[in-house]
């Protein structure tokens, strides 16, 4: 479940519905389930949606939760996770952000329909809680109702506070949008990978000028078929930031070309194109002669997907989601 649809729930929660709760992973060491900015609602009902990693951590966080509930107030917890916890054999520690939900409270609402639009627009966001308590209280006691403030970091301040070091009285928590995936050519490996990126947490679109073809194929119904009178100027019109990823994979060499050219001028995270090196070469060096200097031709992941030995459609497109992964949470590749 992303980010976006638990925010949407707290915001029908806040307006008409009973009381909630919204866990948030704020910071983690050693090896822990989740991971940060794993968010997950329990509601006054027991019911769960998303999850901060599952056993025992889960299990405290929702006793937790039941108690923010019941006195309305945030509250922090921290979690030593030893081999001797009862399937926590992880040895790392988490701490966690439980903030009530209550119908009708005014701030958190605001709140959640900025983070929920912010994150519809594909633009990561975040926001700042402050507590005011003692460190040394709040160890010996792994968690407590503080009073808190909280506030939603955006443009350059969130950007410039990317690497803030978390403090024992103020926590940043960051979300980013479902990345968007653009798919140019719905051939094979589009048609293999799409079911796979879905279940990853991407969410693909497609893009082909063959309009017969596209009527003789199927991908899963939420994944949007865009026909294209042609992949000159295909990008026109696209919302494409920071959290878009672009795969090229059409069915020839000019249109590769005419859709690189337009992807290398876009903000976005991610360039995969589908061919050999010897393919790539020719074609940088057409870009080149455009005037397309070695620096932005970097960007371009090609051939795409990680050295696995792939020759199968599938297999290919195994290897291009195992290298968008790494890159999704390393950062580079």
């Amino acid at each position: 479940m992303t980010a976006m649809e638990i925010l949407s729930a707290c915001m029908e929660i806040l307006k008409d519905k009973a009381s909630a709760c919204l866990v948030a992973v704020i910071s983690h060491t050693g090896s822990v389930p989740g991971g940060e900015k794993a968010l997950m609602l329990v509601k006054g009902d027991g019911k769960t949606q998303g999850s901060v990693g599952g056993g025992a951590l889960e299990l405290e966080a929702m006793a937790q939760a039941r108690q923010a509930m019941e006195e309305g107030k945030a509250r922090h917890m921290e979690a030593r996770l030893t081999p001797e916890m009862a399937g926590m054999p992880c040895g790392g520690s988490a701490s966690l952000l439980l903030l009530p939900l209550k119908k009708g409270a005014g701030p958190e609402l605001s709140l959640m329909e900025n983070l929920v639009k912010d994150l519809g627009e594909r633009l990561a966001t975040g926001f700042q809680v402050s507590f005011s308590h003692e460190r040394k209280e709040e160890i010996e006691k792994r968690s407590k109702a503080f009073p808190c403030r909280i506030r939603i970091l955006e443009g350059p301040a969130f950007f410039l506070r990317e690497e803030s070091p978390p403090s024992s009285e103020s926590f940043f928590i960051r979300l980013e949008p479902q990345a968007g995936l653009l798919i140019f050519g719905a051939g094979h490996i589009a048609q293999a990978l799409c079911p796979m990126a879905l279940a990853a947490g991407f969410d693909p679109g497609i893009f082909d000028d063959r309009n017969d073809y596209l009527g003789s194929i199927s991908f899963p119904e939420n994944v949007p078929v865009h026909s294209i009178e042609s992949f000159e100027g295909c990008m026109e019109g696209l919302s494409i930031t920071p959290s878009t990823w672009i795969l090229i994979a059409t069915y020839g060499h000019s249109h590769d070309h005419l859709v690189l050219e337009q992807a290398l001028n876009t903000k976005a995270r991610y360039i995969g194109m589908v061919g050999s090196r010897r393919k790539r070469e020719a074609l940088f060096a057409k870009l080149r002669a455009e005037g397309f200097g070695d620096e932005v031709l970097s960007r371009v992941h090609c051939p795409v997907g990680l050295a696995i030995g792939a020759q199968t459609p599938g297999e290919i497109a195994v290897s291009i989601l195992g290298e968008m992964i790494a890159i999704r949470r390393k950062g580079s590749l």
